[in-house]
């Protein structure tokens, strides 16, 4: 029984396996033909064998479904946002909550796809674009107060500036602002 419903499975899986030869660097028809090799050939133990392989295809199946795939057409749907975060990175008013609707795509569609262009979310692109530039005035030292270094880049609340530079640096700013020669 379990050998005629795995050559049923194996055969509607024919035009599946034409399709997708070569799945992640797994050549699908030689998984299904090892699948059908263990129940020919073993009876208990091949079965067992069978669903095992069966099972870990699944498995890879499942982490294909999970990468993210863009096309270079969908990461040039996101060039009006781009366009206004360089315009608007520095200003507080700014919110990443905005830039999906200036593509015309939902905040999940715009996220994944700026992801992967990027390598990281939106949020933490504009902190770290934000604290880079920190970081060259604070060494400049041509401003006293950290205050005023978080608005000049765009946060609001220097506290929590102080809290996203010392997390990404590994010193606090007015360490780099009292030693603007190097860390």
């Amino acid at each position: 029984m379990h050998q005629r419903l795995f050559r049923t499975l194996f055969q509607s899986c024919a035009l599946f396996c034409a399709l997708f030869e070569n799945l992640a660097g797994v050549n699908v028809l030689q998984i299904f033909k090892q699948m059908e090799q263990s129940l020919l050939l073993r009876r208990e133990i091949g079965h067992l064998e069978c669903m095992s392989l069966f099972y870990s295809f699944l498995a890879r199946l499942a982490k294909i479904s999970e990468i993210p795939y863009t096309t270079s057409l969908q990461k040039n749907q996101i060039i009006p946002a781009l366009e206004y975060l360089e315009k608007h990175l520095f200003d507080i008013s700014f919110k990443v909550s905005d830039l999906p609707g200036l593509c015309r795509m939902s905040a999940p569609t715009f996220r994944r796809i700026f992801i992967s262009k990027f390598g990281t979310n939106p949020k933490n692109y504009i902190i770290e674009r934000r604290l880079l530039y920190a970081e060259q005035i604070l060494k400049s030292g041509e401003y006293i107060n950290i205050a005023q270094v978080a608005e000049i880049v765009g946060f609001e609340d220097s506290l929590y500036f102080s809290k996203c530079f010392k997390a990404y640096f590994g010193v606090s700013p007015s360490k780099i602002k009292n030693h603007s020669h190097g860390y």
